[in-house]
């Protein structure tokens, strides 16, 4: 037996679940300890912010290329699920163009389903036309999605921008060549 071990089974103050413990002053479960000691952690960083500054500036320090790694690989996570939140709420969670029914996420794009309005809510809203992306994906949840708006991609997007309705609606004629009158 180890020194300092009791010998007899303990109840966890947490679950209340009984259990043998590894050392003298355990007093929760295996399965316990992670979650209390990470509601400590939590606790202790409110509690200490300056000294929490300290030890995450001295780290960063220490590897800053893992930081700056770090920094950009949850950008990008926290990028992805944003759209992925817009796109699942705007087709219904199909990940699909309205129009086409193209569904490579690459060439999804949010679009305004008033035709040429786009332009002027955005110049309202942000101040300049090129706020898409994520701008726009950001303002689309704490607006609280909106009516509006439609999934597309790419293609069907920019037909609609140009010609007023998608390609794929549309049955183009091309113009008449004019007779050259004599």
């Amino acid at each position: 037996m180890t020194k300092g071990v009791p010998p007899n089974p303990r109840a966890c103050q947490r679950c209340g679940q009984s259990y043998r413990p590894t050392s003298g002053p355990q007093k929760y479960c295996s399965d316990c300890y992670p979650i209390i000691r990470s509601a400590y952690n939590k606790e202790w960083k409110r509690r200490h912010p300056d000294q929490r500054r300290l030890i995450d500036k001295r780290a960063i320090a220490n590897k800053p290329e893992y930081y700056r790694a770090l920094r950009k690989y949850c950008y990008y996570i926290w990028r992805e699920r944003l759209r992925k939140t817009v796109f699942g709420h705007y087709s219904n969670n199909t990940f699909k163009c309205v129009c086409c029914g193209e569904s490579e996420q690459d060439f999804l794009v949010i679009d305004h389903i008033d035709n040429g309005s786009g332009n002027e809510h955005r110049r309202a809203v942000f101040g300049r036309i090129n706020a898409g992306g994520k701008t726009m994906h950001r303002w689309l949840v704490k607006q609280g999605f909106p009516q509006g708006f439609q999934l597309l991609c790419a293609n069907c997007n920019s037909s609609r921008g140009k010609h007023g309705e998608c390609i794929h609606k549309k049955t183009l004629t091309a113009p008449q060549k004019p007779i050259r009158s004599p």
